[in-house]
């Protein structure tokens, strides 16, 4: 579950069992991994209500990161392997392994020319 920072209410933000990890992309959107769900979910900016936009494929996901164009890195740590998702995919898109046989892999991070 996540929570307002700095917030006088005790408002839930994002309802989500097994909730790992959460970023946002350059809308403002939150997408955050379930690691109980094995899935990625979208919350619009200022909402609770979130669309799963990966669902099949992954085993144990955790971190994830937009690179500047627009992709969306998922770290499957049961599988070994980073995913990403083309700029704008859609629910129920299927990603492209970019990197495999990682020893449970748990974040991305990309140096100053992009470099996964």
């Amino acid at each position: 579950m996540l929570w307002p920072f700095f917030s006088n209410t005790s408002s839930l933000i994002i309802p989500l069992s097994g909730l790992v990890r959460v970023t946002t992309d350059a809308s403002g959107n939150v997408y955050a991994t379930s690691n109980t769900a094995n899935t990625v979910t979208r919350y619009p900016q200022g909402s609770t209500s979130g669309t799963v936009m990966v669902s099949s494929g992954l085993i144990y996901p955790w971190g994830l990161r937009f690179d500047t164009y627009g992709n969306l890195y998922v770290v499957d740590d049961g599988g070994g392997t980073i995913v990403m998702f083309c700029a704008g995919f859609s629910a129920g898109s299927v990603g492209t392994i970019v990197a495999s046989g990682l020893n449970q892999p748990l974040d991305v991070a990309f140096d100053s020319n992009m470099n996964l």
